[in-house]
Parts: C-alpha cells; sequence; structure tokens
C-alpha cells in the first residue's frame, strides 16, 4: 500500500539509510494523515482516529477508553525514543551513547518475547474496543496477535505514530525505478521486468547462478553473483532448485505453518462524488461478529472457504489520483468475497 513512517525524522530506522543512498531528498513523501480510522466491532459505529503523535493519541484514549491504554502507549514511545537514540549513537559510531541507550531501553524490553495479545491482554484485560483501537490494522502485520511478536509490531506501529505515515509519490514503482538509476550512476547494473526460472546455490569455490527470461525474446539467459537474496516465499524459491537443493531448503520449514495471504480489489471514482469516501487514507471496517482482537486469528481459514455469510474485516486505502479522463480516486481493499456488499452499505451510511 506503499504508506510507510515519515523518512525525514531522525528517529526512523530508515532515515540514514535512505539518506546515504540519496533517496531520501530523490522521492516526494507525500503525508497521509492519521495512521487509520477504525469503526465497527466493539468500536460500534463512533470511529476512532489512530494517529497525530503521542500526545494526541493520549488525550483522544482517555477520553474514550481506560486509562490503562494511556500506559501502553507511554510504553510504545519510550521504545521508540531510545531505538532512535541508539541509531542516531550508531552513525556518530559513539560506543558511551550506545551503551548508555542500551541500559534505558531494558525497563522497556524486559518482556522482549512477548506476543501482542500477551501485552494487551496483560494491560487491557477484557477491554476488547481498547485493543481494536490500537490495532485496527493488525492485518498489516500478521493474521494473529497470539503469533505476532510484540516489539515488531510496536517499533513498527510507534513510528508511524510519532512521525505520520507517508506516501511515496508513484508508488513502490518509482521507488524502484529512482534506486536503479542510483545503482546505474553509481558505475553498476539493474535488470528489472526479468522472470527467473533457475537457481543454483554457491558451492565451494563456484558462484551462485541464476537463469532467467530475457526481456525481450524470452530466451534464457544467466547471471552469476557470490549470493543471491530471494524475496519470494520458500515454496515458490523451492520450484526453482534442484530436487536436492530444494528438499534442503524445505527442511527448515518443516512444520511450520504457511503464512497468510491477501489480495486487493481496486476502484476508481469520480472525482465529483469523491466527497462520500473515508477522509482518512486508511479505513479499517470491522464486521459485528468481530468482538475480540484475537478473532483475527479465524480471519485466514476463512477467505480460504467459500462465502458462508460472514464478512472478513476490510482495509481500505483512499488516495487521489489522476486518470486520463480527470482527476478521481481509487481504492485498495484488502477483503473478502463479499465485500462490495460491505462497501455499499457504508456509503450508504455516510450519505452515498
Amino acid at each position: 500500500m506503499h504508506e510507510t513512517a515519515n523518512p525525514a525524522d531522525p528517529f526512523d530506522p530508515k532515515h540514514h539509510v535512505l539518506k546515504r543512498l540519496g533517496l531520501l531528498d530523490a522521492l516526494e513523501w507525500v503525508p497521509v494523515g492519521p495512521l487509520y480510522s477504525a469503526e465497527g466491532g466493539p468500536l460500534g459505529q463512533e470511529p476512532f482516529v489512530l494517529g497525530g503523535g503521542f500526545d494526541n493519541l493520549r488525550t483522544t484514549l482517555s477520553e474514550r477508553f481506560s486509562p490503562k491504554a494511556v500506559r501502553l502507549v507511554d510504553d510504545m514511545e519510550k521504545l521508540h525514543n531510545a531505538l532512535g537514540k541508539m541509531t542516531m549513537a550508531r552513525e556518530a559510531s559513539s560506543r558511551p551513547k550506545l551503551l548508555r541507550v542500551l541500559v534505558g531501553l531494558w525497563p522497556v524490553v524486559s518482556g522482549w518475547n512477548r506476543s501482542v495479545a500477551e501485552v494487551l491482554d496483560r494491560d487491557l484485560g477484557d477491554d476488547e474496543a481498547a485493543k481494536f483501537a490500537l490495532a485496527a490494522n493488525l492485518a498489516y502485520y500478521g493474521d494473529d496477535p497470539a503469533r505476532l511478536w510484540w516489539l515488531y509490531y510496536a517499533v513498527a506501529q510507534s513510528g508511524l505514530i510519532a512521525a505520520g505515515g507517508t506516501f511515496v509519490k508513484g508508488g513502490s514503482a518509482r521507488l524502484a525505478l529512482v534506486l536503479a538509476k542510483l545503482i546505474r550512476d553509481a558505475g553498476s547494473d539493474v535488470l528489472r521486468g526479468r522472470r527467473v526460472t533457475a537457481v543454483t546455490p554457491p558451492r565451494d569455490h563456484a558462484p551462485a547462478t541464476l537463469a532467467y527470461e530475457g526481456k525481450a525474446d524470452g530466451k534464457s539467459e544467466s547471471l552469476s553473483a557470490r549470493a543471491i537474496p530471494a524475496n519470494c516465499a520458500p515454496h515458490a524459491l523451492a520450484g526453482m532448485l534442484a530436487e536436492t537443493e530444494a528438499g534442503r531448503l524445505m527442511e527448515r520449514y518443516a512444520g511450520m505453518p504457511v503464512s497468510r495471504s491477501l489480495f486487493s480489489i481496486h476502484f476508481g471514482i469520480r472525482a465529483s462524488e469523491a466527497h462520500i469516501l473515508p477522509k482518512h487514507y486508511t479505513t479499517v471496517l470491522l464486521p459485528p461478529w468481530m468482538t475480540a482482537l484475537s478473532d483475527y486469528a479465524s480471519v485466514g481459514t476463512m477467505l480460504g472457504q467459500a462465502p458462508a455469510g460472514r464478512l472478513p474485516p476490510i482495509g481500505g486505502v483512499f488516495l487521489a489520483s489522476a486518470f486520463a479522463g480527470g482527476g478521481g480516486y481509487s481504492g485498495t481493499m484488502g477483503t473478502g468475497a463479499m465485500a462490495g456488499d460491505a462497501i455499499e452499505r457504508w456509503l450508504q451510511r455516510h450519505g452515498g
């Protein structure tokens, strides 16, 4: 969905990397406002808007939920600030500063192995509405709060709360193009739009090889490298390896559950009708049957079956776009089979 915490913030983990690469100034990072608006489920029809900095979030939570929710935000802010200082100390190669940060970080990460469910249950008990207020976008990170690592979630979520979300103007394609140009300008080369068909890992002193189809004629070509990082699913990579190597790879994943999968639907809406759309970049619609955050764990199974009268939660992303025929809006919906009905009901309820 191309949203990321504002990299202009020096505390953001991407800031120094993007700055060194020259990407910080080469791209336009468009602010998208609050992290999300959520409604439905235990939240009812009164939307909860999360974002605008830690102080604003504390005020919003204390007005609507238990003060315990504010304590969670305090912990997330401490973690964000400590990791930001750690990053800056590392960039400055200052061991004394790094040591001080690590000592100060310990109270925040002492329960480092807890899951999101464990932390939220510990601090919020059975206040499911407060849990959804803080984690309505759980599907961005995982499909089960009991299996999602709290520190991973808190670091990512707190960065978006602190610095605000931004959209890479032009989307991920623009990011890839600019990065490719920087690599070429530095004297190297980049191949894009190729379909990889086979991979041979490095062995002894022999380099790794990668076979791919040429962009123009589809003929098989190859290249060699000391290492090949694969960003695809293990099952997809196994299909590109020799049988013995594929077996050795999949042994590492034996007994592990297969990860969730999402799909999206894109809508184009006339600019003249844009006033009926949600005003926030991300809007999460929770179905009535979801009464606890733990219900997220059953959504994956739901999407793997035929529709049975219940909708999954829906995440809508709304952004202004320019089409050939004029201005417009597009929405990306992580959705289920009957999503159209839910969207139609939402629009009707809001005057559309």
